[in-house]
């Protein structure tokens, strides 16, 4: 299922509608995803309603909304450099954002260094900026959408 992607914004103080379009979906090697929203620090309103499809995390103060989707059977890799992975563990990352993960369908197991836990649809996990990894060990794809909440990392 598609998204489809409606933005309001505001010009010369009227309210408008400023586009209606399905959200492309972007092939990111072991999973896929979709970029529904995104705001960049500083996020201005009222805005343009364009969104700039770079792929890559919010910097601090930016939010995105996004999908993603991971096959049956595969664990969430980066074979596009979008973040770098753990060379011990297979799958282990982590990004400079807290992601406010929700499951929409499928299930998903998250793994941090303490254990894991699966996740079904309706379930919420939130990650702050922390190691981690998903694996989708199901028989069907699972369905994340997720807020990414950029963020500074405390030394």
């Amino acid at each position: 299922m598609a998204f489809r992607r409606v933005v309001t914004t505001e010009i010369d103080g009227r309210s408008v509608l400023v586009s209606d379009e399905v959200v492309p979906t972007i092939d990111a090697g072991a999973t896929q995803a979709e970029m529904i929203w995104r705001g960049d620090p500083p996020p201005d309103i009222p805005n343009d309603g364009k969104i700039d499809e770079t792929i890559a995390f919010p910097a601090p103060g930016g939010v995105w909304l996004a999908t993603w989707i991971l096959g049956a059977g595969k664990s969430a890799v980066a074979e596009n450099d979008l973040f770098e992975l753990s060379t011990e563990r297979r799958g282990f990352h982590q990004t400079d954002t807290i992601d406010i993960n929700f499951v929409e369908r499928g299930s998903v197991v998250l793994e941090v260094d303490d254990g894991s836990i699966e996740l079904t649809a309706g379930d919420v996990a939130i990650v702050n900026g922390n190691m981690h990894a998903w694996h989708n060990r199901g028989t069907e794809e699972v369905r994340v959408i997720v807020t990414m909440i950029g963020a500074a990392r405390a030394s």
